[in-house]
């Protein structure tokens, strides 16, 4: 990983939201774990081209797409 980030976590039923600083700079690792109903967004603060390391536990399906539109970073 490398740069700096703000990942935003918002329940989309209750609306409770969690910034969240992940720094490549950081010797801490983060790991961040979500369930359904969370919407999150990734945003670049740093100056520098970010790498940020994700992955699942699932295989994606294609057929059946959990995704909808919902805005946590207006531009």
């Amino acid at each position: 990983m490398s740069g700096k980030v703000e990942m935003i976590l918002e329940d989309i039923k209750t609306k409770e939201r969690m910034n969240i600083i992940i720094d490549a700079e950081d010797e801490t690792l983060k790991r961040i774990r979500y369930g359904p109903y969370i919407a999150h967004a990734v945003k670049n603060i740093s100056n520098k081209l970010v790498v940020l390391v994700s992955y699942t536990t699932k295989l994606y399906n294609y057929d059946k797409t959990d995704d909808k539109k919902y805005i946590l970073i207006e531009k």
